[in-house]
């Protein structure tokens, strides 16, 4: 970090929020609500065990989230704008309100006039918060060895078979700085980058010490615990769809009628059945390869490996900016998401037309 938290006054950080806050609602009279959430935490991990390991990792997290809601009769919006990373206060005294908050806010507005999606199945582009949520929760917690054991992933005896398109590369790695990095795991194993998924193929799962030595992997740095009160358990870190080398433009060219999806909302997965549910911020129409109707409430859903092995363009347009907190077995963990825009087929889309 540049700035330690803990160097700023409660009230310069106040002002801040507060600056953020009416950035939004001074956008429209028809923002209704915002929420301006801002977070600083410094861990402090230490780990000796049986194996001779002595660690002790000091991490700094900070984060601002901002929600705007608006409304119009019984039409409610939402917008979002956040940012997090493993850093100090100079990530919010990065935040110029004008391209933070009142984006949010005016992404809410705008969705008050967007149209809900068709409903069908459809060729769908998502971007790369979406790509995110989608490799996340759709397949990361499938990869987690402790489900594998547990009989609860679809792909537990899929190791050296085909699960996904060419195009896919998967990987969950902490020692990217992102949001959800860490140098040593909880058990005192040094983290290094782990590759799920290579050019299709399933080549590995993520490992805690227990599960590599009953499945013969390697373990390789994913056991984490929320605090001294909780077991380290098997947990993402950054966990990413590696980029292709297409632009934006050639992935919508070979789409006739689809749906881009951008920005997520909330997802989640049933890993023993392989579904998958997705919404997304907002929409639009594809016609032709171009962008044409403005879509609100798009929501999406199919089977993970049937999804994965339909997909038929990667980009090269790579971001990972989707800082959270994943929840598994009653623990929160620090976690981080990214993926290039990505062009699936075959996508059921709900909608209301």
């Amino acid at each position: 970090m540049k700035v330690n938290p803990e160097d700023v006054s409660p009230e310069e950080k106040i002002k801040k929020v507060l600056e953020i806050d009416r950035t939004a609602k001074a956008y429209s009279e028809r923002v209704k609500d915002t929420f301006v959430t801002y977070r600083d935490v410094l861990t402090k991990v230490v780990v000796c065990n049986s194996f001779g390991s002595s660690v002790e990792e000091v991490t700094p997290r900070t984060y601002a989230y901002c929600t705007v809601i608006s409304r119009e009769g019984d039409n409610m919006q939402v917008g979002f704008e956040f940012v997090g990373n493993v850093a100090g206060y100079e990530i919010i005294d990065g935040i110029e309100p004008d391209k933070f908050s009142m984006k949010a806010a005016e992404r809410a507005v705008k969705l008050l006039s967007a149209r809900p999606p068709p409903r069908g199945t459809y060729p769908v582009v998502v971007d790369q918060r979406v790509g995110g949520l989608f490799v996340h929760e759709a397949f990361g917690h499938n990869s987690e060895g402790d489900l594998v054991l547990g009989g609860q992933s679809i792909i537990s005896d899929k190791v050296g078979e085909k699960v996904a398109s060419d195009l896919v590369t998967i990987l969950d790695d902490p020692t990217k700085l992102r949001h959800g990095h860490f140098v040593y795991d909880h058990e005192g194993t040094r983290a290094k980058p782990h590759l799920i998924v290579k050019e299709g193929t399933l080549v590995a799962f993520l490992h805690s010490l227990e599960s590599a030595a009953k499945l013969g992997g390697q373990p390789e740095g994913s056991a984490r615990a929320q605090s001294h009160h909780n077991p380290p358990i098997i947990r993402m870190s950054n966990t990413y769809f590696a980029p292709g080398d297409m632009s934006f433009e050639e992935i919508l060219e070979g789409v006739g009628l689809g749906v881009y999806l951008a920005g997520s909302q909330y997802g989640y997965v049933e890993t023993q059945k392989g579904q998958f549910t997705a919404k997304a911020e907002e929409g639009w129409l594809i016609e032709k390869g171009e962008l044409t109707e403005h879509l609100r409430d798009v929501a999406v859903n199919g089977l993970t490996l049937e999804a994965l092995k339909n997909v038929t363009a990667v980009g090269k347009d790579f971001k990972m900016d989707m800082p959270g907190m994943c929840g598994k077995l009653n623990q929160g963990m620090y976690v981080d998401a990214g993926s290039p825009h990505v062009r699936i087929e075959g996508i059921v889309v709900g909608g209301r037309r």
